[in-house]
């Protein structure tokens, strides 16, 4: 087996000659920086699988150079322990963790304290990576689903205009010779191939999303809603709904596909409302507010919720998946499409999407989405 390759990144000779003395000790080829200048070049340009960074260095901040490396292509997936001579408090060793390390070691430590969590941080780097590649199978394999199913719903869309068109025009061209019977089964074969024609429109939308040519932006979630609306117009009236939009941040997606999000959320409040008015808030956790600084882990939370009927939580989460609607006493028009639609478009902005829900209470959708790259 090859010895491991470790940087060792501290400004103290004291120090250094000790951690350096247990690397090499373990069989371990090590390299030695005394300040985070010469150890970032130096971890351009060797190929290490363990990086042992001190926390104070003369020209860095060792928890904020840890950070920069995370935010690097070529530098973000090595395994990083931060050590430092000064207990560090628990805020600050979760914001260490959180900057991409992996590790923490207190000073004075033990060599078979330092191997262990060397040998563990390899261990979980090997696996970082092997995840990184079977996550790049992955994305292959459903790009190439995500294409078969394109083909296969734009070349489903013609014979279904086909059928539709040839039903009515014999219905228009026969109308004085059909019974009742036969004018029935016209009318049901038109209207299983429209469904049909819904369920393929519905299925190229899904497919769809992740090969929009078009690239993530700053969008205006205020702007972005009042078109949404704008498009319900007719919905909104016809429901007597109330919509409240609270003010609301900027977020960095693709402008098309966030509208796709909430008029599909928007449109199931107003679709599956109960016998009250419909009522439906959209608001930001925590609210927004004029230039306000952007949340520390620079993500927000989007919430739509309304006053209408409802969702069994056993349901919540079968109701995302493809041509699932939950089970309602009264029959709604749809494919069970939608849901499935928006947790794709949110997970595809490395976002999330839950839902909170009683049955004749309401319901409440989550959007979690980055502010901006």
């Amino acid at each position: 087996m090859d010895s491991l390759r470790v940087l060792l990144i501290e400004d103290s000779a004291t120090s250094r000659v000790l951690v350096q003395g247990f690397l090499q000790a373990a069989g371990m080829e090590t390299f030695v920086a005394e300040d985070g200048t010469t150890g970032t070049a130096m971890l351009r340009e060797h190929q290490v699988d363990v990086v042992v960074l001190d926390v104070v260095l003369p020209d860095a901040d060792g928890v904020e150079l840890c950070r920069v490396w995370h935010r690097d292509p070529d530098l973000k997936d090595v395994p990083v322990l931060l050590i430092s001579g000064e207990r560090l408090a628990d805020e600050d060793r979760a914001a260490g963790l959180r900057s991409g390390a992996m590790g923490y070691l207190l000073k004075p430590f033990s060599d078979t304290e330092l191997l262990a969590q060397v040998h563990l941080l390899h261990q979980l780097g090997q696996t970082h990576r092997q995840l990184k590649d079977r996550n790049v199978e992955l994305e292959h394999s459903n790009r190439e689903l995500e294409e078969f199913a394109y083909i296969v719903s734009h070349d489903l869309k013609e014979p279904l205009r086909t059928i539709t068109g040839h039903c009515r025009m014999l219905t228009k061209c026969l109308l004085s010779r059909l019974d009742e019977q036969t004018e029935a089964f016209l009318a049901a074969i038109a209207g299983g191939a429209e469904r049909m024609q819904k369920l393929v429109d519905d299925l190229l939308a899904y497919s769809r999303v992740g090969r929009a040519d078009r690239p993530s932006e700053t969008v205006d979630l205020n702007d972005l809603l009042a078109r949404v609306l704008a498009n319900l117009g007719a919905a909104v009236d016809e429901s007597g709904a109330t919509v409240h939009v609270d003010d609301l941040p900027n977020v960095w997606a693709n402008r098309l596909m966030l509208g796709q999000l909430f008029q599909n959320l928007l449109s199931n409040a107003l679709k599956f409302r109960s016998e009250r008015p419909p009522a439906i808030n959209v608001s930001c956790e925590p609210p927004a507010a004029k230039d306000a600084v952007p949340p520390a882990d620079d993500r927000v939370t989007i919430t739509v919720a309304d006053n209408g009927i409802g969702i069994d939580p056993r349901h919540f989460e079968w109701i995302f998946g493809i041509f699932q609607q939950a089970p309602t006493e009264k029959k709604y028009p749809g494919t069970g499409m939608g849901l499935a639609l928006c947790r794709k478009i949110v997970t595809n902005h490395d976002g999330r999407l839950w839902i909170e829900s009683e049955l004749g209470k309401g319901t409440t959708f989550h959007v979690e989405l980055p502010v901006h790259t």
